[in-house]
């Protein structure tokens, strides 16, 4: 789980391969990061609280620009080490 750096949005991991960036104090949805195909595992955002980058459990990371709720750069670890 990874909060936002003013604390008002968080990243839970997730089992149903979407990153859902939810508000902190009402619980509600606020950004739907997709793309993934297996479990999301991790999160982190950027100081500046505008990217956020997650993994899942096949090696996957996505960077999305959360202020336009845009994917801006997949990246998948090749099987013999990192691209």
């Amino acid at each position: 789980m990874q909060f936002s750096p003013d604390g008002k949005l968080v990243v839970p991991a997730s089992a149903d391969k979407i990153a859902k960036v939810r508000d902190v104090n009402t619980e509600q949805e606020v950004i739907t990061l997709t793309g993934h195909d297996h479990f999301v595992v991790s999160a982190a955002y950027s100081p500046d609280g505008k990217r956020v980058l997650t993994s899942n459990s096949n090696k996957t990371t996505r960077l999305y620009a959360t202020d336009i709720n845009e994917l801006i750069w997949p990246w998948q670890a090749k099987p013999n080490g990192p691209s």
